[in-house]
């Protein structure tokens, strides 16, 4: 079941790129994000969206080259659509793949010329996922590549009806009344609950809890208007706890960002699946937590 509405394409492209981040920095691959202030609003499923970007991203991290670059544009796609466009430096793509890479697992790079010499090809249900979503979002997904120089994968989107609700700013203004609002932390290790502490006195006004169970958290979470949850819990999966919040009327809509020791497409899909909002990884990079935060509570 999709939820289409008019979704913030900023958030959602900050939120993807938040979650490859460190990928991307363990590669030596530069993150550039570029969006048109005239393409800032879709029509779409947040949680799918996120989704489908997050796993081009991915791909175009994995399939990079060390020094190189990874930027995600948004422009106006016509009257009524917007283009959200993931480009690479990578090897590229040969045309024979091209012709079947939507295909369920069909393989991501060729092993002819230009194939990545690390042997990394990686299934293509990613990419038929992200196609079947797209069409789902009354959109579309299209990619072009040149062998030795890289690829751009296309996801073509209706523009959102209305125009793009700007936020003004004053010089100097304190944000703190945005982020007034309670954050649960699960997590498990002491050491990481002190960090995270530490990190979010950064934002007056705003209370931490902390459980360090699934048991503990059920029993917490309908007080929180965000959840930040570690991926290894002692008494319980931790989307299964994603997925019993999501049921409670009470919790369907706060915001849950899973923190994942390991950010593979196969696990973050299953974070998607289960009803995460988004997914940093594990432990978190301060910036991305202060964002997630930010943007979860602004919404408030």
């Amino acid at each position: 079941h999709l939820t289409m509405e008019a979704v913030s394409l900023p958030e959602v492209a900050q939120e993807a790129m938040a979650a490859v981040e460190a990928a991307a920095q363990q590669a030596d691959v530069r993150l550039v994000l570029s969006l048109s202030p005239l393409a800032e609003r879709v029509q779409a499923d947040a949680v799918r969206l996120r989704q489908v970007l997050t796993n081009l991203l991915a791909n175009a991290v994995k399939f990079n080259r060390p020094g190189g670059r990874v930027e995600l544009r948004a422009r106006p796609g016509g009257v009524d659509g917007v283009l959200i466009e993931v480009h690479d430096t990578g090897l590229g793509i040969d045309e024979a793949r091209l012709a079947t890479l939507f295909t369920a697992y069909a393989p991501l790079r060729s092993r002819g010329p230009g194939a990545d010499p690390s042997g990394r090809e990686g299934a293509g249900i990613g990419l038929a996922l992200s196609s079947r979503l797209a069409a789902l979002m009354h959109g579309g997904l299209e990619a072009s590549s040149t062998v030795g120089e890289g690829s751009v994968f296309t996801l073509r989107l209706p523009k959102a009806p209305g125009l793009p609700q700007r936020e003004e700013v004053q010089p100097g203004a304190s944000s703190a009344a945005l982020d007034i609002g309670t954050v649960l932390h699960v997590e498990p290790d002491p050491a990481a609950r002190d960090a995270m502490r530490a990190l979010l006195a950064q934002r007056p006004g705003l209370t931490l809890l902390a459980a360090t169970a699934a048991a503990q958290a059920a029993q917490m979470a309908t007080d929180a208007d965000m959840v930040l949850l570690a991926d290894e819990l002692p008494d319980r999966d931790p989307l299964d706890l994603l997925r019993a919040l999501r049921a409670d009327t009470r919790v369907r809509r706060t915001s849950v960002v899973v923190l994942v020791r390991e950010l593979d497409l196969k696990r973050i899909d299953a974070c998607f699946d289960a009803g995460a909002t988004s997914c940093l990884p594990r432990p978190p990079e301060p910036q991305a937590v202060l964002r997630a935060v930010d943007q979860a509570l602004k919404a408030l």
